[in-house]
């Protein structure tokens, strides 16, 4: 006899987990774009669709405000379905890589009400892809970024003048989550 706990077949739902030392790999990452109870006091989740390309600039500053280097961002519009805006991001070693990625998803959260609909990579943290859906940024680290090339991959995507600096705006403070 199955429990009512049981998922039936109907149930949408539902979704297999994976253990990983004990831990379930989909424990904590119920959709954060429905659940506003995790969103600090004064900011709200997002319900009108934030252009893509300065969704993408902001958090290019931000990452360049965390000593990020050599922007690249690539407009996707046309090319690909999934997404309007690569950008492509060279970080020093792995613990900065995955100190701006954490970066960038609290700082989507909190100021822009956005949760990324994913993050790839984060373990090793030679590659990480943060996919906030319309945009998706790529930290690599030094080797990674000449090996896997996404640039010269993408070569027929058109540049977006990517922001040289963060323009003051995330001030010194951002220097704290360097590695």
């Amino acid at each position: 006899m199955i429990g009512e706990d049981a998922p039936s077949a109907v149930d949408s739902t539902f979704r297999p987990t994976h253990l990983v030392g004990g831990r379930s790999l989909l424990a904590g990452q119920a959709s954060l774009a429905h659940n506003t109870d995790r969103i600090p006091t004064g900011a709200a989740l997002s319900t009108e669709p934030r252009d893509p390309v300065e969704t993408a600039t902001i958090l290019t500053r931000l990452a360049l405000a965390a000593k990020a280097q050599d922007p690249s961002m690539l407009d996707m519009r046309g090319l690909v379905d999934y997404c309007d805006v690569f950008v492509v991001l060279t970080c020093r070693n792995r613990r900065h890589v995955a100190a701006i990625a954490e970066e960038l998803r609290l700082y989507a959260k909190r100021e822009l009400g956005m949760a990324p609909v994913g993050i790839e990579g984060l373990p090793a943290a030679r590659w990480v892809l943060v996919d906030f859906g319309s945009v998706i940024i790529h930290l690599f680290d030094q080797p990674l970024r000449g090996f896997y090339n996404l640039d010269g991959l993408w070569i027929d995507a058109p540049r977006i003048d990517p922001p040289t600096s963060d323009g003051g705006e995330f001030g010194d403070a951002q220097d704290a989550i360097v590695g």
